[in-house]
């Protein structure tokens, strides 16, 4: 189907109750992100889950875009090798974000992210933003949020394993878990 038609068609779609989203592989490539934007903006007021599939690059602002226009993601997932810069960016925002009950001048929220439940990470290269995680768990409002992490290598340093070990002792849902150890074993 050529994109100009797809853009028609999703233009036309009327889903005022849209609970869960999914953009699959190669979305920067054949959709253009304004367009991504613009769906969310129309039906993302209930998007509750929110996955992107993506093997390519996608700049961070696009995303963050795009996740602005759905306030109230509950569970994030990203899989593929072009969004771990993203990830890092988003797990930075998450350790720099306000308290949930912190509002803006508009009444809203100020908290990146700050309905976030779940935020899992698969099928993509190592990430560099580990020494952020600690920092998330700090805010009393991110207690409850569970992070699943299964990036192509895990490369963290002793002092932060140590912070992680101790977020998992305190109850905090965190796994991580190093796809590159069950290749090279063959498990």
């Amino acid at each position: 189907m050529r994109m100009e038609v797809f853009t028609r068609i999703v233009n036309l779609l009327e889903l005022p109750s849209l609970k869960s989203c999914s953009f699959g592989a190669h979305f920067w490539e054949n959709i253009i992100a304004a367009d991504a934007i613009a769906f969310l903006m129309r039906f993302g007021s209930c998007l509750t889950t929110f996955e992107l599939h993506q093997d390519e690059g996608a700049p961070f602002e696009d995303v963050e875009q795009l996740l602005h226009a759905a306030p109230h993601i509950q569970c994030l997932t990203f899989t593929g090798y072009g969004l771990s810069l993203v990830v890092d960016k988003v797990l930075e925002r998450l350790s720099a974000s306000p308290p949930s009950h912190v509002t803006s001048q508009t009444g809203d929220n100020a908290g990146f992210l700050s309905k976030l439940q779940n935020l899992e990470y698969y099928s993509g290269p190592e990430l560099n933003a580990w020494a952020c995680i600690p920092l998330i768990f700090q805010s009393p409002h991110r207690n409850l949020l569970g992070l699943n992490l299964e990036p192509g290598a895990v490369i963290i340093s002793d002092e932060v394993s140590n912070e992680l070990v101790q977020l998992v002792d305190q109850g905090i849902k965190l796994r991580i878990y190093d796809v590159s150890r069950r290749l090279s074993t063959g498990i």
